[in-house]
């Protein structure tokens, strides 16, 4: 997700992998209609906490999803020409 190729750094304090974008569909038993989830993995992670540092997951409706997607296509359209 960036113009430069993605790299990893490991040092004594800090494990950096690059953000890696994961979509997927469900719905609960107690969920009306389907949500699409937009989670990443990778990130920076402190090595005394053990926890990666990223992004916040995104839950959206499917209309939700289509306008982003719709945003997406439209502006990478703009950006070829």
């Amino acid at each position: 997700m960036s113009r430069y190729p993605a790299a990893e750094r490991r040092d004594w304090e800090t494990d950096v992998r690059p953000l890696t974008a994961e979509v997927c569909v469900g719905q609960f038993v107690t969920e009306a209609a389907p949500t699409v989830f937009l989670d990443w993995s990778g990130g920076t992670k402190d090595v005394d906490e053990g926890e990666y540092e990223r992004p916040l997951p995104i839950r959206m409706t499917v209309s939700e999803a289509a306008a982003i997607g719709q945003a997406l296509v439209t502006a990478a359209a703009l950006a070829r020409k």
